[in-house]
Protein backbone atom coordinates (compact mmCIF):
# COMPACT_ATOMS: atom_id res chain seq x y z
CA UNK A 1 0.00 0.00 0.00
CA UNK A 2 1.37 3.32 -1.10
CA UNK A 3 1.35 6.29 1.32
CA UNK A 4 0.29 9.55 -0.27
CA UNK A 5 1.05 13.07 0.94
CA UNK A 6 -2.59 13.68 1.92
CA UNK A 7 -2.21 10.81 4.40
CA UNK A 8 0.32 12.71 6.48
CA UNK A 9 0.09 16.42 5.53
CA UNK A 10 -2.33 18.82 7.16
CA UNK A 11 -4.95 20.21 4.73
CA UNK A 12 -4.04 23.74 5.83
CA UNK A 13 -1.13 25.37 7.57
CA UNK A 14 -1.80 25.10 11.29
CA UNK A 15 0.16 28.30 11.94
CA UNK A 16 -1.87 30.23 9.33
CA UNK A 17 -5.28 29.32 10.72
CA UNK A 18 -5.19 32.15 13.26
CA UNK A 19 -5.43 34.68 10.41
CA UNK A 20 -9.02 33.60 9.79
CA UNK A 21 -11.70 34.60 12.28
CA UNK A 22 -12.94 31.71 14.38
CA UNK A 23 -16.43 33.13 14.14
CA UNK A 24 -18.27 35.82 12.21
CA UNK A 25 -20.79 38.09 13.85
CA UNK A 26 -24.36 37.88 12.43
CA UNK A 27 -24.43 41.17 10.52
CA UNK A 28 -27.98 40.96 9.15
CA UNK A 29 -29.39 40.13 12.61
CA UNK A 30 -27.36 42.96 14.14
CA UNK A 31 -28.74 45.49 11.66
CA UNK A 32 -32.27 44.16 12.13
CA UNK A 33 -32.03 44.64 15.91
CA UNK A 34 -30.41 48.05 15.43
CA UNK A 35 -33.35 49.09 13.26
CA UNK A 36 -35.71 47.99 16.05
CA UNK A 37 -33.90 50.23 18.55
CA UNK A 38 -33.87 53.15 16.12
CA UNK A 39 -37.54 52.63 15.30
CA UNK A 40 -38.28 53.16 19.01
CA UNK A 41 -35.89 56.13 19.18
CA UNK A 42 -33.95 54.16 21.80
CA UNK A 43 -30.54 55.55 20.94
CA UNK A 44 -28.91 54.40 24.17
CA UNK A 45 -29.86 50.80 23.40
CA UNK A 46 -28.67 51.25 19.80
CA UNK A 47 -25.27 52.46 21.04
CA UNK A 48 -24.96 49.60 23.54
CA UNK A 49 -25.98 47.13 20.83
CA UNK A 50 -23.30 48.31 18.40
CA UNK A 51 -20.65 48.52 21.13
CA UNK A 52 -21.38 44.92 22.17
CA UNK A 53 -21.11 43.60 18.61
CA UNK A 54 -17.98 45.64 17.91
CA UNK A 55 -16.29 43.98 20.90
CA UNK A 56 -17.45 40.56 19.65
CA UNK A 57 -16.10 41.22 16.16
CA UNK A 58 -12.79 42.44 17.57
CA UNK A 59 -12.54 39.43 19.88
CA UNK A 60 -13.03 37.03 16.99
CA UNK A 61 -10.83 38.99 14.59
CA UNK A 62 -13.81 39.43 12.26
CA UNK A 63 -12.72 42.44 10.21
CA UNK A 64 -15.79 42.32 7.99
CA UNK A 65 -17.87 42.45 11.14
CA UNK A 66 -15.87 45.39 12.46
CA UNK A 67 -16.37 47.12 9.11
CA UNK A 68 -20.14 46.57 9.21
CA UNK A 69 -20.50 47.82 12.80
CA UNK A 70 -18.29 50.87 12.20
CA UNK A 71 -20.31 51.67 9.08
CA UNK A 72 -23.50 51.64 11.17
CA UNK A 73 -21.83 53.68 13.92
CA UNK A 74 -21.14 56.49 11.47
CA UNK A 75 -24.84 57.09 10.91
CA UNK A 76 -25.84 56.63 14.53
CA UNK A 77 -23.23 58.96 15.98
CA UNK A 78 -23.92 61.53 13.25
CA UNK A 79 -27.60 61.44 14.16
CA UNK A 80 -26.71 61.87 17.83
CA UNK A 81 -24.39 64.80 17.07
CA UNK A 82 -21.33 63.02 18.47
CA UNK A 83 -18.69 64.43 16.15
CA UNK A 84 -15.70 62.67 17.67
CA UNK A 85 -17.22 59.18 17.56
CA UNK A 86 -18.74 59.71 14.11
CA UNK A 87 -15.44 60.90 12.62
CA UNK A 88 -13.56 58.05 14.33
CA UNK A 89 -16.02 55.48 12.93
CA UNK A 90 -15.65 57.05 9.47
CA UNK A 91 -11.85 56.91 9.60
CA UNK A 92 -11.82 53.29 10.75
CA UNK A 93 -14.37 52.22 8.14
CA UNK A 94 -12.48 53.90 5.32
CA UNK A 95 -9.21 52.31 6.47
CA UNK A 96 -10.78 48.85 6.31
CA UNK A 97 -11.98 49.25 2.70
CA UNK A 98 -8.55 48.62 1.19
CA UNK A 99 -7.57 46.06 3.81
CA UNK A 100 -10.65 43.96 3.04
CA UNK A 101 -10.34 44.39 -0.72
CA UNK A 102 -13.65 46.24 -0.97
CA UNK A 103 -12.37 49.13 -3.08
CA UNK A 104 -14.47 49.66 -6.23
CA UNK A 105 -17.41 47.72 -4.77
CA UNK A 106 -20.91 48.98 -4.04
CA UNK A 107 -20.19 48.10 -0.40
CA UNK A 108 -17.28 50.55 -0.42
CA UNK A 109 -19.35 53.19 -2.20
CA UNK A 110 -21.98 53.01 0.53
CA UNK A 111 -19.26 53.54 3.15
CA UNK A 112 -17.93 56.51 1.14
CA UNK A 113 -21.43 58.04 1.14
CA UNK A 114 -21.81 57.46 4.88
CA UNK A 115 -18.39 58.94 5.68
CA UNK A 116 -18.98 61.91 3.38
CA UNK A 117 -22.30 62.57 5.06
CA UNK A 118 -20.53 62.58 8.42
CA UNK A 119 -17.98 65.11 7.15
CA UNK A 120 -20.72 67.32 5.71
CA UNK A 121 -22.82 67.10 8.87
CA UNK A 122 -19.91 68.29 10.98
CA UNK A 123 -19.00 71.27 8.82
CA UNK A 124 -16.66 69.86 6.17
CA UNK A 125 -18.60 69.78 2.88
CA UNK A 126 -15.35 70.24 0.94
CA UNK A 127 -13.93 67.12 2.60
CA UNK A 128 -17.11 65.24 1.76
CA UNK A 129 -16.99 65.89 -1.99
CA UNK A 130 -14.07 63.56 -2.89
CA UNK A 131 -15.82 60.71 -1.08
CA UNK A 132 -19.11 61.45 -2.82
CA UNK A 133 -17.24 61.42 -6.14
CA UNK A 134 -15.65 58.03 -5.37
CA UNK A 135 -19.09 56.68 -4.52
CA UNK A 136 -20.57 58.19 -7.67
CA UNK A 137 -18.04 56.48 -9.94
CA UNK A 138 -18.80 53.11 -8.35
CA UNK A 139 -22.59 53.55 -8.12
CA UNK A 140 -22.93 54.74 -11.71
CA UNK A 141 -21.07 51.65 -12.93
CA UNK A 142 -22.47 49.11 -10.47
CA UNK A 143 -26.10 50.12 -9.97
CA UNK A 144 -29.13 50.41 -12.17
CA UNK A 145 -29.68 54.06 -13.15
CA UNK A 146 -32.96 54.12 -11.23
CA UNK A 147 -31.56 52.77 -7.96
CA UNK A 148 -32.62 54.85 -4.94
CA UNK A 149 -29.06 54.74 -3.57
CA UNK A 150 -27.92 56.68 -6.62
CA UNK A 151 -30.69 59.22 -6.07
CA UNK A 152 -29.68 59.59 -2.43
CA UNK A 153 -26.05 60.09 -3.44
CA UNK A 154 -26.99 62.81 -5.93
CA UNK A 155 -29.10 64.55 -3.30
CA UNK A 156 -26.37 64.41 -0.62
CA UNK A 157 -23.73 65.62 -3.07
CA UNK A 158 -26.01 68.48 -4.11
CA UNK A 159 -26.42 69.50 -0.46
CA UNK A 160 -22.63 69.66 -0.03
CA UNK A 161 -22.24 71.64 -3.26
CA UNK A 162 -24.93 74.10 -2.18
CA UNK A 163 -23.09 74.69 1.10
CA UNK A 164 -20.03 75.56 -0.98
CA UNK A 165 -22.08 78.00 -3.10
CA UNK A 166 -21.70 75.80 -6.19
CA UNK A 167 -25.37 76.20 -7.01
CA UNK A 168 -25.35 75.29 -10.73
CA UNK A 169 -23.75 71.91 -10.02
CA UNK A 170 -26.05 71.38 -7.04
CA UNK A 171 -29.18 72.17 -9.08
CA UNK A 172 -28.15 69.65 -11.75
CA UNK A 173 -27.73 66.92 -9.14
CA UNK A 174 -30.97 67.84 -7.36
CA UNK A 175 -32.82 67.34 -10.64
CA UNK A 176 -31.11 64.00 -11.23
CA UNK A 177 -31.99 62.93 -7.68
CA UNK A 178 -35.62 63.99 -8.06
CA UNK A 179 -35.87 62.15 -11.36
CA UNK A 180 -34.69 58.90 -9.75
CA UNK A 181 -36.50 59.23 -6.45
CA UNK A 182 -39.86 60.17 -8.00
CA UNK A 183 -39.83 56.78 -9.72
CA UNK A 184 -39.08 54.88 -6.51
CA UNK A 185 -41.64 53.88 -3.94
CA UNK A 186 -41.36 56.38 -1.06
CA UNK A 187 -38.41 57.97 -2.87
CA UNK A 188 -39.46 61.58 -2.48
CA UNK A 189 -40.20 60.95 1.19
CA UNK A 190 -36.67 59.55 1.67
CA UNK A 191 -35.16 62.67 0.10
CA UNK A 192 -37.16 64.85 2.47
CA UNK A 193 -35.62 62.99 5.42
Amino acid sequence: MEIKSEDYEEPACLLCMDDEPKRHIPISRIIEKLDEHLGKNDYEAACRHLEYWLHEAEFYGDKRGIYAVKNEEMGLYRKLGNKEKALDAAAQTLALIDELGFDNTVTAATAYVNAATVYKAFGDPAGALPLYEKARMIYEQGLDGGDARLGGLYNNTALALAELNRFDEAFELYEAALNIMSKNRYGELEMAD
